[in-house]
């Protein structure tokens, strides 16, 4: 749709258009960055320049994969708030400890 990246959704459903129907979704936290609002003018486009990602709606498109931190395999249609809460498990950690692994 948005050309090559890595697309993420805060809509585990959309695997069903964008996905090709997967079974499975990444549960990741993301870093966006500066944002990019695209629109139908620029589906297919590479990274538009001095941007981070591109976002329509509620869909994302990061370009780096350093930009995605993948925590966990879940199905669709896992219960959103079971993700949330161990999500803030790992973001209080983070927060918490840091994440110098040196």
């Amino acid at each position: 749709m948005w050309g090559k990246g890595i697309y993420a959704s805060s809509e585990p459903f959309r695997t069903r258009s964008c996905g090709h129907n997967a079974k499975k979704v990444f549960i990741c936290l993301s870093l966006p960055g500066k944002q990019y609002e695209a629109s139908n003018k620029n589906r297919g486009k590479k990274l538009e320049e001095g941007y981070d990602s591109h976002y329509k709606d509620d869909e994302l498109v990061f370009f780096n994969c350093s930009h995605l931190l993948p925590y966990f395999l879940s199905e669709p249609s896992t219960n959103l708030f079971l993700i949330q809460e161990k999500l803030k498990h790992i973001i209080n950690y983070i927060m918490e400890y840091g994440c110098n692994f040196e």
